[in-house]
């Protein structure tokens, strides 16, 4: 009509009805994304769960006179990087991820191996059928019989080869290996130059395994492992037992995804 005017121009005119049934549609579409999204996030931990065992890998260690830290004897282990392999194993009687070491006159009477090394002779990512002495002890009866070769394991990760010098004396000197195999890597040369990169970790005066420093007059002097070796870590140095595991298998796979080593190694030093 001539003389009335509308105050809606150019768009179209919202009544507050509409307007709230408008804003109650949003409302349920966001919700019910939410709750989809979170039904996926359970059932994708769910999944995660019922196919693998666990999320926090698990590597006791102990003080062993003269040898200072190794693995815990006769102790499971779990080692995990959340995308490749879930591995349960356990140590022997001596703390070796290995099958149990042959008896001395057994060891003697045959043309024994005894490998020694880091990470790559612990190999805790691999079942102990599938490590290196074990396969090379089958290719051995396969292929050379008159040899009867035996073999066994010691390796720690993390030791350089001034930490595995007691090992021998300790545990493969009574099994008169016929050939010694030291396993050396790269990384070695870091894990043995113990004042100039292990300072920051332990105390070096109280190491947890043998290690040589250089004294102020040049010398090189090895140090004994001391058993009371975590009450002398530098201060402020967090200790292992007090990073807190994830309840979530999507947050450590997260953790793993931007920290290249994210698990949890208990009483070792990091």
């Amino acid at each position: 009509m001539a003389g009335q005017s509308s105050s809606c121009t150019g768009s179209p005119c919202w009544s507050s009805t509409r307007l709230r049934a408008a804003l109650l549609v949003v409302s349920l579409n966001a919700l019910l994304l939410v709750a989809a999204l979170s039904m996926i996030a359970v059932g994708g931990e769910a999944w995660l769960r019922l196919r693998h065992p666990f999320h926090l890998s698990h590597r006791p260690m102990e003080f062993s006179p003269g040898a200072g830290l190794v693995l815990a004897p006769n102790a499971e282990m779990r080692w995990t990087n959340m995308m490749d392999y879930w591995t349960i194993s356990r140590t022997n009687s001596l703390g070796f991820l290995d099958r149990e070491p042959p008896a001395p006159e057994l060891a003697q009477a045959s043309c024994h191996v005894a490998f020694v090394g880091d990470s790559f002779v612990e190999a805790i990512s691999v079942s102990v059928a599938d490590k290196l002495p074990v396969r090379l002890e089958e290719l051995a009866a396969e292929r050379l019989p008159h040899l009867d070769v035996t073999t066994s394991a010691y390796g720690i990760r993390g030791t350089g080869q001034i930490a595995q010098l007691p090992w021998y004396d300790k545990w493969m000197r009574r099994l008169r290996p016929k050939l010694v195999v030291l396993v050396f890597v790269a990384n070695d040369y870091r894990d043995n130059a113990g004042a100039t990169l292990r300072a920051k970790f332990v105390d070096l005066e109280h190491p947890p395994t043998l290690t040589a420093i250089k004294e102020d007059d040049g010398r090189i002097a090895l140090r004994p492992p001391t058993r009371s070796w975590q009450a002398f870590l530098p201060p402020g140095l967090q200790r292992p037992e007090d990073r807190l595991p994830s309840p979530s298998y999507w947050f450590k796979a997260y953790q793993n995804l931007v920290a290249w080593r994210f698990w949890v190694v208990d009483g070792a030093p990091p």
